[in-house]
């Protein structure tokens, strides 16, 4: 099985690597389940955003959660593959995007939110 670009090609070997229509035929293909599940603005507890100060919300500290009870991850919506998770702040993690967006030399990485799986003494005290 040969390799291009750290794909398999045996499903495409009737494709010439590098040109469009295998790049079309790869963006097909089913994508990776992600582990965790997304939260989305809407999916956020009823009056979160009252119970949340917004200096806490905009915090660019990280060594607090920006939002408590959640962290964010960076992702590569191609493959789905998770390339930096639990960070705390959304600004971490824009950094964090830009940063691998410019290792990669192109836009290609996401930011998501999702649900914390390790809460700090201060978020369970906040939370409850």
């Amino acid at each position: 099985m040969r390799k291009f670009g750290g794909a398999a090609t045996e499903d495409f070997e009737h494709l010439k690597p590098g040109s469009m229509d295998y790049f079309d035929e790869m963006l097909k293909k089913p994508k990776a389940e992600a582990p965790a599940p997304e939260v989305k603005p809407g999916d956020l507890p009823e009056g979160y955003y009252d119970k949340v100060p917004m200096e806490t919300r905009m915090s660019r500290s990280g060594t607090e959660p920006s939002h408590p009870g959640f962290r964010w991850e960076v992702i590569d919506p191609i493959t789905g593959k998770v390339m930096r998770k639990d960070i705390m702040t959304r600004s971490g993690a824009s950094k964090t995007q830009d940063n691998l967006d410019n290792k990669y030399g192109g836009y290609k990485y996401r930011v998501r939110m999702v649900k914390a799986t390790e809460l700090t003494e201060k978020e369970q005290q906040f939370l409850n």
